[in-house]
């Protein structure tokens, strides 16, 4: 198992609401990025950065730092590892979506295949980027993840009223 790589890349703290400093409503998405390969982590949070100017990344080892980090703070996007040394990526998207969480996910992996693309189509919200085409595929899978992102804050600030 990797050890944690925590960066937050404004600075400011991590959001657990929608439409407070830290999150997308006002510009600024929080993304947990799960990945058991400590420079995979790194090298996602760099590009997360041009990505994402202002946002704020925190990227963990495992399935349950995963659970545990999701359960802390809201997240507006998941960027999560298919192999995972304590589980299994997709399983894991299948668990944060029955846990509550709506969030956009994008799955990466190394080895691309029939049967993973077909139960990453299964998860709603969900994408795919191999890890071989992180610089060219990632930019736009995160755009379209947070698609619709204040729509999504504004549903769950409704809820919560």
């Amino acid at each position: 198992m990797g050890e944690d790589f925590s960066a937050r890349l404004d600075g400011d703290p991590p959001s657990s609401e929608c439409g407070v400093a830290g999150s997308a409503a006002v510009g600024r998405p929080r993304v947990l990025v799960v990945d058991d390969h400590r420079g995979m982590r790194r090298q996602i949070a760099a590009l997360l950065h041009e990505i994402l100017p202002g946002g704020t990344v925190e990227a963990v080892g495992g399935v349950r730092e995963a659970v545990a980090a999701a359960a802390d703070r809201a997240c507006d996007l998941f960027l999560i590892d298919v192999q995972l040394p304590d589980g299994n990526g997709i399983r894991l998207g299948a668990r944060l979506r029955a846990l509550g969480h709506d969030a956009p996910i994008v799955f990466v992996a190394l080895v691309d295949t029939p049967a993973q693309r077909a139960a990453i189509r299964r998860i709603p919200g969900s994408d795919f980027v191999g890890k071989h085409e992180l610089a060219v595929c990632l930019p736009p899978a995160v755009r379209r993840g947070l698609e619709g992102i204040e729509e999504r804050c504004r549903r769950r600030g409704k809820e919560d009223a």
